[in-house]
């Protein structure tokens, strides 16, 4: 029999891509399967519109083949055996796309805290794809010390808006270890008592930082650390000649302050306590004696 008929067969596609934010699937992320393992790659774009859907997805079927051509067989099989390539029987995956984010460089004056206020960003990994976008998190430095640009912070909990809640992407996270804590002013106050100099010692200071942390004061003081040498109250210092910063007794450490200054300062100068008078001494009076009485001659009878 010579007019017997071989009809051609269907070929099915199937195939994976990664998310990439769009609903074209790619031809190299497919293969057109036909029979007894023959089978062909797939060459093109793809086109807006191959995936009924942009998302991470599983076995789902393509809704156009837009962009698509039938390419090389592997196996011996000849696209002369075959239907034109089309939707029916396809099975396409869309696996998440990797993203690491972390933090752009975060700036503070030291607080005694670990607090950070970060900006998620992406280190790492893809990127973005179309309008999905990055917002909140939780930041915080590894330690409160002051450093710059060696400090890390870290970052937790951002939210992924990419129409899938977060779905789409498989989210790392990586410290940032460039951001900087400055150090913080330290402001002097104290007092002294009247001794006619301009000069405040540092015994009668106090050197005051944030979170509770104080600091002892050494040195005499110069002449000039203060404008008089009159009495008066919460006064600016107008030089720290003389001053340096000494100790903490509450867990303050100097390398987190800068260097003593008189901005901010308030001091204070009370009068000295008024001599108590020394008390004048009256002579005692000496006595006047009593004069002897003269004793009265007896008369001769």
């Amino acid at each position: 029999n010579t007019t017997s008929t071989i009809n051609k067969a269907d070929l099915t596609l199937s195939g994976s891509k990664t998310y990439d934010g769009t609903t074209a699937m790619p031809g190299a992320g497919l293969t057109a399967n036909g029979v007894a393992g023959e089978s062909f790659a797939v060459i093109g774009t793809g086109a807006t519109g191959n995936l009924a859907s942009k998302n991470v997805q599983t076995s789902q079927p393509l809704a156009s083949t837009t962009g698509l051509n039938l390419g090389v067989g592997a196996g011996g099989g000849d696209a002369a055996n075959y239907n034109a390539i089309s939707t029916t029987g396809s099975s396409v995956s869309v696996s998440q796309a990797a993203l690491t984010i972390s933090t752009s460089n975060v700036t503070k004056t030291y607080d005694g805290g670990i607090s950070a206020s970060g900006t998620a960003v992406v280190t790492g990994g893809t990127t973005l794809y179309g309008t999905d976008a990055l917002s909140g998190g939780s930041y915080a430095f590894t330690d409160k010390n002051a450093g710059t640009g060696n400090k890390s912070v870290t970052v937790t909990g951002v939210t992924v808006t990419d129409g899938n809640s977060g779905g789409n992407y498989n989210v790392t996270y990586a410290n940032n270890t460039t951001s900087t804590i400055n150090k913080a002013d330290l402001t002097l106050s104290g007092s002294k008592t009247f001794d006619g100099t301009t000069a405040m010692p540092g015994a009668g200071l106090t050197a005051n930082g944030v979170a509770g942390e104080t600091f002892a004061v050494t040195g005499p003081g110069a002449t000039g650390n203060l404008a008089t040498p009159n009495v008066q109250t919460n006064q600016p210092l107008q030089t720290v000649a003389g001053l340096n910063l000494g100790t903490s007794s509450n867990g303050g450490l100097d390398s987190n302050y800068t260097a003593l200054s008189p901005t901010g300062s308030q001091v204070s100068v009370t009068a000295a306590p008024t001599p108590t008078p020394t008390p004048t001494l009256i002579p005692t009076p000496t006595p006047t004696p009593t004069p002897t009485p003269t004793p009265t001659p007896t008369p001769t009878p």
